[in-house]
């Protein structure tokens, strides 16, 4: 298992929320930080943008990042680390040199409208890191400890479960596993129209049975494969049908749960850094954080 957690951070008060989120995270789960500041001073040589290695500058940063870090009370183990360069490409590359059990970085909210603006950074990692990345969006209230689960039945889901209901006992976090069917074709699409008034109520009654069987089912069929996995930690089971971000965001909404547990779509796997529709979108609309699960 991967014990260090990638942090990103800059000298703002983002950062600071995000520094005590991982320090409380490492507090359960036993993992160790990386500080990582990428400082982005620089000079121009012609038309080209050149950062300097200086080791000073280095060192002094180095500094600067330990108090700031001590003034912030952080009690679990941790490393820091000054680099220069781009930003989103320094990131990467550490992320490739010391193996993060997940890189966790800030949405920026913005205040004009309701979906979460990601910075370039920030996006430019989401679409590239090989490991799971965790965004982090700054809570409008106080949410539940509820984690939910996006299940899909694809291969991914393997690990994705097993993350979750590890993260679930270390935290006494509560799961929902929540699966969005497409809705079935039902037999009463297929007759004509009729004004008559009693062969309609007729023909809703048997719509309505034929998605409540449809619904059982796909609700069995659920509950086995997530008791397949002999989940340790509290859970329960949600099945609804059509899109499966509308639904899920619905859930979180409900529930107010602090977390979504996402993989990246089982149709983009065999696609590299690709993070797929539903995973995007619930990182744009979600009210919480999202954690986006790839398979490294």
């Amino acid at each position: 298992m991967r014990k260090q957690i990638l942090v990103p951070i800059t000298p703002s008060a983002v950062s600071q929320e995000i520094i005590r989120l991982a320090n409380r995270w490492c507090m359960v789960t036993g993992s160790s930080l990386y500080f990582l500041h990428v400082r982005s001073k620089n000079f121009m040589q012609g038309k080209k943008m050149l950062f300097t290695q200086d080791e000073t500058l280095m060192k002094k940063d180095l500094k600067e990042m330990e108090k700031y870090v001590k003034a912030l009370d952080v009690s679990v183990d941790y490393e820091l680390s000054s680099r220069a360069g781009e930003a989103r490409q320094v990131i990467l590359e550490v992320e490739s040199q010391i193996d993060p059990e997940f890189i966790l970085i800030p949405s920026h909210s913005h205040t004009l409208i309701k979906r979460v603006f990601l910075g370039s950074t920030t996006r430019h990692v989401l679409n590239n890191a090989k490991g799971p990345v965790y965004i982090y969006r700054k809570p409008a209230k106080k949410f539940n400890l509820i984690f939910i689960v996006p299940v899909d039945y694809s291969d991914t889901n393997k690990g994705l479960i097993e993350l979750a209901d590890r993260w679930a006992q270390k935290s006494n976090a509560e799961l929902m596993f929540i699966h969005v069917a497409d809705l079935p074709v039902l037999e009463d699409e297929k007759k004509d129209f009729t004004w008559e008034w009693h062969q309609r109520l007729s023909d809703d009654m048997a719509v309505k049975e034929q998605l409540k069987d449809e619904r059982e089912k796909q609700k069995e069929k659920l509950e086995h494969y997530v008791a397949e996995f002999e989940i340790i930690s509290k859970y329960r089971t949600v099945l609804e049908f059509g899109r499966s971000y509308e639904k899920v965001i619905e859930l979180q909404e409900m529930t107010d749960a602090i977390l979504i547990i996402v993989a990246a779509n089982s149709s983009y796997e065999k696609m590299q850094n690709a993070v797929g529709r539903t995973a995007k979108t619930l990182i744009y609309d979600s009210p919480c954080s999202v954690f986006l699960y790839k398979q490294g």
